[in-house]
């Protein structure tokens, strides 16, 4: 078989002429040549069955960014990968550098910006894929967490990915110490992510020093000595959201000033930010946490305190699903009569490794009934005395929402009045969500999930009904298409919604401050009969000398002892309330009752009548 070197150029040729009369592909056939290399290396690792989507049935039909390439959020036709908008300059250098022409036709998202191979338990050392990645040279992020990954994090990562904006090796077995010199190469960097790891040394003050880091998790490793006086600079992290460093037993001495993070940068940028910063601060640990599982905030202790046997000073203490106690099986070779080599016997020895776990976990025997006598097993396992607050047993997730105060802040400073959410609508969301947050009608805002809350109208009051006032312990709020407005200090009532200034707290208007109310206080003022649903009766009109009750072809209707109204009132089987009606709610006939059919309208029914009155 010819070297694969050899092969690329007349594979990306064919593939490219093919792409281009296809019309709709995406793909730069060099990329295409560089993922089909990672499946290979993927596939030898055992993993092919997960790569199910990475397949081209016939020549010229792979395709992995897919025909909607481009999208910010948009993942491609392969599992694991995306393909991001990119730079002209740049679109055009990597047609050059893979020697094809350019086909306008066949757009210009080609180019593989993402690589998340998380959870996907890749064993083996970073060095050893590095053929298989160190050719994707636009890539934005590189997730490997979840996996079995050992060994140091190497030079290699900033050499061959200038452009990284996110690295996350999480949740792996990487040993060494946190690099220094791979963070000057790629000097836009917004996470890393590497926490949950076995990094030992000191803290490299370089990371202080990043102007777009938003996110540095270093936490659960064995980390030691200070953090860096550079922490504390008023110029350190001018971007910051999250820096976690804690439960590394080793960290000691003075903590940093207290970080402040900068929100309003932060929300007037989010528009042109890569990903949504303020959904992440609630999905994840956001903040500066640097106490937990450290002895930061106390002297550092001397080296002979460390060989101690107190647990709160244990190094090296077990990760999940550790070994943390028990027995181990040896291997003893067994001699020969002859003196040569016979079959092996297996002894088991007691565990000789760390025998506690991190914070969160337990060391708890693992029983297993087919285990032979003597021999025992423990291991770490989540503590089930730690909750994390919804019934689990995980270490508590602590997050932080960007403070209410800067949020009202930014909106009396960039937006307008804005108007309530209509029914259903959305009226919240991420921590930094700066949509609408009343709701039409004051109906309650309820949160679907975390980053999602809606106007529910369900069981608001409806036209003309009672929404507020003194004693009132009904519903606070009117279904969609009405209002509820100040009649007096004792009745609030429901009715259709006309556009004025709200109250920007409350979202409410008052009623009885239009000018339009002004002229029917001096009728009733005036003993003249008041209009429509004008007050004619109630304890505030009398306290305040109104006197008048008169509607002429209307009925006063009492509402409650606050307040009383003139309703033209309803022939029978006339409609007299129900949804977004606004008519009135009495009905002519004295053998007649208002009768709600359902929640959209009620009907004026004989009270004797028999004929299916729905009480």
């Amino acid at each position: 078989m010819a070297p694969r070197s050899s092969v690329a150029p007349v594979l990306c040729a064919v593939l490219w002429v093919a792409l281009s009369l296809t019309g709709h592909a995406r793909t730069l056939p060099s990329e295409v040549d560089k993922l089909l290399a990672l499946k290979v290396e993927l596939e030898a690792r055992g993993l092919s069955y997960l790569l199910d989507t990475w397949r081209c049935p016939e020549v010229g039909t792979c395709d992995p960014c897919g025909a909607s390439a481009g999208a910010n959020d948009n993942w491609g036709a392969w599992h694991y990968v995306a393909c991001r908008v990119v730079p002209d300059r740049e679109y055009r250098a990597a047609v050059r550098a893979a020697g094809v022409t350019e086909s306008r036709g066949s757009g210009r998202y080609g180019l593989v910006t993402n690589v998340h191979l998380s959870d996907l338990a890749i064993e083996g050392t970073l060095d050893s894929m590095r053929d298989v990645l160190c050719p994707f040279t636009h890539l934005r992020e590189l997730d490997i967490d979840g996996g079995r990954l050992k060994g140091p994090v190497p030079r290699w990562i900033g050499e061959c990915f200038p452009r990284l904006l996110e690295l996350d090796l999480s949740h792996n077995e990487l040993s060494g110490s946190v690099p220094d010199d791979v963070w000057p190469l790629v000097p836009n960097i917004e996470q890393i992510k590497l926490e949950d790891n076995r990094l030992t040394g000191s803290i490299p003050p370089v990371l202080a020093t990043l102007p777009n880091l938003r996110v540095l998790w270093l936490d659960e490793n064995d980390l030691s000595g200070t953090i860096p006086p550079e922490f504390g600079a008023s110029n350190a992290f001018p971007r910051i959201l999250s820096l976690n460093l804690e439960d590394n037993p080793k960290l000691c001495g003075a903590a940093p000033n207290e970080l402040a993070v900068d929100w309003r940068w932060h929300l007037d940028n989010q528009a042109g930010q890569s990903r949504d910063w303020f959904g992440f601060c609630q999905k994840d640990a956001c903040g500066v946490f640097v106490t937990g599982g450290t002895r930061v905030g106390g002297t550092c202790p001397q080296p002979w305190e460390l060989e101690s046997s107190d647990p709160s000073v244990s190094l090296n203490c077990g990760k999940r699903w550790d070994q943390c106690g028990g027995t181990v099986a040896v291997d003893l070779p067994e001699p020969t009569t002859n003196g040569g080599g016979g079959g092996d016997t297996v002894i088991h020895v007691p565990f000789d490794g760390a025998r506690c776990c991190r914070r969160g976990l337990a060391c708890v025997e693992a029983p297993d009934p087919d285990a032979s006598p003597g021999t025992a097993f423990y291991q770490c396992v989540p503590d089930p005395t730690v909750s994390n607050g919804d019934g689990g047993n995980q270490m508590e997730v602590r997050t932080t929402t960007i403070p209410s105060e800067v949020i009202d802040e930014y909106r009396e400073t960039n937006d307008a009045e804005t108007e309530c959410a209509a029914a259903w609508g959305q009226c919240g969301g991420t921590a930094g969500y700066l949509g609408p947050t009343c709701c039409e009608g004051a109906a309650p805002c309820v949160p679907l999930n975390e980053y999602y809350a809606q106007c529910d109208p369900t069981g608001c009051a409806r036209s003309l009904q009672q929404c507020g006032g003194y004693d009132h312990d009904g519903s606070q709020c009117c279904a969609q298409g009405l209002e509820c407005v100040v009649r007096t200090e004792g009745f609030h009532q429901c009715v259709a919604k006309r556009i004025v200034a709200r109250n920007k707290r409350t979202g409410r208007e008052e009623y009885a401050r239009r000018a339009e109310d002004g002229k029917l206080v001096a009728e009733a003022r005036g003993e003249r009969c008041v209009r429509e649903f004008g007050q004619c009766g109630g304890f505030a009109s009398a306290m305040n000398g109104f006197g008048g009750s008169c509607c002429g072809p209307l009925r006063c209707v009492k509402k409650n002892d606050w307040f009383s109204q003139c309703e033209r009132c309803v022939g029978t089987y006339g409609q007299c309330g129900g949804g977004d009606y606004s008519g009135g709610t009495c009905c002519a006939s004295g053998a007649d009752e208002c009768v709600e059919v359902d929640e959209y309208f009620s009907q004026c029914r004989p009270m004797a009548s028999g004929e299916g009155v729905v009480r």
